[in-house]
């Protein structure tokens, strides 16, 4: 519950904090942004506020058009930073009451528990191509493009450690950190 109550709080606060609106400043101008006039943010120090401008074409919903990106969904920004810190502790607390207090298992939390037990090495890689990713395609290919990224990292971990024990990955490597201060002299198995 604590993590829920504080994850909901920080939420609510990244929310209230980022509430300024900002646009991407391909000149490299800064310009801070207040309740009542629009900001703007340089691309070449905030890349992710270029989604701005993909938010405002008339493809998917139309005549629907904003008037600045909000501070909390641009990435690097400290509203963005304590959003996303409130929306993993939400996230923790609703995946610890389906796993340890339900104690519910299907073929879904199976996959989640697996890419957990993965996270360090898909976060890490992750970031090797996600910016191959960034503004070159349309909304509707670009989620058939995550779904199939995301699997396809986790069939390449999957392969790494069934087939290669996992050796080289951030975890092998964290294992391999931890002998080196053990007090006996037993080896570990991985």
């Amino acid at each position: 519950r604590t993590f829920l109550y504080w994850g909901i709080f920080l939420v609510i606060v990244g929310v209230f904090l980022g509430r300024n609106s900002y646009i991407p400043s391909y000149t490299n101008e800064f310009i801070i942004a207040t309740d009542f006039t629009i900001g703007k943010l340089p691309v070449s120090e905030y890349p992710h506020i270029m989604l701005f401008d993909e938010t405002n074409l008339p493809t998917y919903v139309h005549n629907i058009t904003y008037p600045g990106m909000w501070e909390f969904l641009i990435r690097g920004r400290a509203p963005n930073m304590i959003y996303n810190l409130g929306a993993a502790l939400v996230l923790i607390a609703v995946c610890f009451y389906i796993v340890d207090i339900k104690r519910k298992m299907n073929n879904f939390i199976s996959m989640i528990n697996y890419y957990g037990k993965v996270s360090l090495s898909l976060f890490l890689l992750h970031f090797v191509f996600i910016t191959l990713f960034l503004n070159s395609l349309d909304i509707i290919p670009y989620w058939i493009l995550l779904f199939g990224y995301v699997g396809f990292w986790g069939f390449l971990m999957y392969v790494w450690n069934e087939f290669y024990n996992g050796k080289g990955s951030p975890e092998w490597l964290m294992v391999q950190i931890g002998r080196i201060g053990q007090k006996t002299g037993k080896a570990n198995k991985h």
